[in-house]
């Protein structure tokens, strides 16, 4: 056991303790509130934990502690507040995980400070220089790729493109009856029942008109289709005629490249629904123009000269002529006009002429034990075996985080919390420092009795 002496020493060393751990805790509140404006800062906290020598005072279970000790400064990863800003490259992520950027030095660190520019090449960086990563997209299926890159954001403008395919949606008047003039004339209406026309671009991007006609004809009693529900459709090109062929709704491919003409049949059920194409009876609404013959000074469309027109989900009720929809796939050159960064991540790029185009998805990651990355300053964090295997948000089964364009994520310190911790640290400082001064007091009184 140990002597009186050794027990005031004791409560000197019980004191001391309670100093050090005060001040330590003090630093961790007071770094806290030095950063509270820090974007993407996550606050500490401080660990107290009890010290007991049981080799000093032997097993008994009236021992007396030894003071306290800080045994861990842990962090903290709550989500901060996400205010807006307006900024296109400010980015916050709702959730958990991190923004991984690459340094100058070619180091990956992690962050949740999102504040990011342009340098002049239009690599995506913060103000040290350090560039985000994001997940390019392959080229063959337009998914990303694991791998993550600098993200860079190119203003270059987008090339034409021509037409490959169209769709066009809509409905044939039942009640009409068949061309008074069976001589097809385009300039002449009564020579067929409605028109519309559809827009394709070549390969430089140049418009060009592909008038569509439809006449109803007299059905034939022989064709497995229902008399006076047929409808010949017809095509012209800049108002040069074009040859048409019926394609394979289930391959794609021209039934009969022989079929190629200049008119192809519509078939519809008595209910106003289109006849599906069997082989005793071929029938479709996906067509295949044939450019062929549209030479390069016209205007290319393709290498085959060929443009898919897809009337599929077309119907002939009794009620006038209407065009529902129309789409193509083709454009023309355009300027580029700025970006999106979707919430799933995903870099959307947009253009003059109303298209867009996916650049790539930036990349998030996250960590199982995100205590244990280590602060290398600021706002960012480097791996350790601690923290466990990166884990990206493609490798997730479900997203575990969002990202919100034009907005930060504030400090997720409270201001508040942190003053009443100082001052219950400053007080408990006060009282530890107390105890010293007691314990010394009582050491001089048993020294005087000593020497008196």
């Amino acid at each position: 056991m140990p002597t009186g002496k050794g027990r005031q020493m004791s409560a000197f060393t019980q004191g001391l303790s309670g100093l050090r751990a005060d001040q330590k805790a003090i630093e961790v509140t007071s770094n806290n509130i030095a950063n509270s404006n820090a974007v993407g800062f996550k606050s500490s906290r401080a660990q107290f934990g009890d010290v007991y020598n049981s080799l000093y005072f032997g097993g008994s279970t009236k021992n007396i502690g030894k003071g306290t000790t800080i045994m861990d400064v842990d962090q903290q990863f709550t989500q901060g507040s996400v205010v807006p800003t307006g900024n296109p490259l400010d980015l916050a992520i709702s959730g958990d995980g991190f923004f991984k950027v690459r340094t100058t030095q070619g180091a990956f660190h992690y962050t949740r400070a999102g504040m990011f520019g342009l340098d002049p090449n239009g690599f995506v960086e913060n103000s040290s220089g350090d560039r985000l990563q994001m997940f390019p997209l392959d080229p063959n299926t337009g998914n990303p790729i694991n791998t993550a890159e600098d993200m860079v954001i190119s203003d270059a403008g987008l090339p034409p493109s021509a037409s490959s395919e169209a769709a066009i949606r809509f409905n044939l008047d039942a009640r009409d009856k068949p061309a008074v003039n069976s001589n097809f004339d385009p300039l002449d209406s009564t020579t067929y029942n409605s028109s519309s026309t559809v827009v394709l671009y070549d390969e430089l991007g140049r418009k060009h008109n592909l008038n569509l006609y439809w006449t109803r004809v007299d059905g034939n009693p022989a064709d497995a289709v229902d008399v006076g529900n047929q409808w010949q459709v017809r095509a012209q090109l800049d108002g040069i005629p074009v040859n048409l062929a019926m394609k394979n709704p289930q391959t794609g491919q021209v039934i009969d490249p022989a079929s190629f003409a200049d008119t192809q049949s519509l078939n519809f059920t008595p209910v106003g629904a289109l006849v599906d194409s069997t082989a005793a009876s071929p029938n479709t609404a996906l067509f295949e123009v044939d450019l062929a013959n549209w030479t390069a000074a016209n205007g290319r469309f393709s290498e085959t000269g060929r443009v898919a027109i897809d009337m599929r989900g077309s119907t002939q009720f009794g009620a006038g002529f209407v065009v529902q929809d129309i789409a193509q796939d083709g454009y023309e050159a355009a300027n580029f006009t700025g970006f999106k960064i979707e919430e799933s991540g995903r870099v959307v790029l947009n253009y003059s002429n109303g298209e867009t185009k996916d650049a790539g998805v930036v990349s998030l990651f996250r960590f199982r034990n995100p205590d244990g990355l280590v602060q290398v300053g600021e706002n960012k964090w480097q791996a350790t075996p601690e923290a466990g295997a990166e884990l990206t948000s493609l490798s997730e089964d479900s997203a575990f985080a969002n990202i919100i364009q034009g907005s930060l994520e504030e400090s997720n310190v409270d201001l508040t919390e942190e003053l009443v911790k100082l001052i219950t640290f400053q007080r408990s400082y006060q009282a530890n420092s107390q105890s010293i001064k007691t314990q010394d007091a009582l050491l001089q009184t048993a020294t005087n009795l000593r020497n008196g």
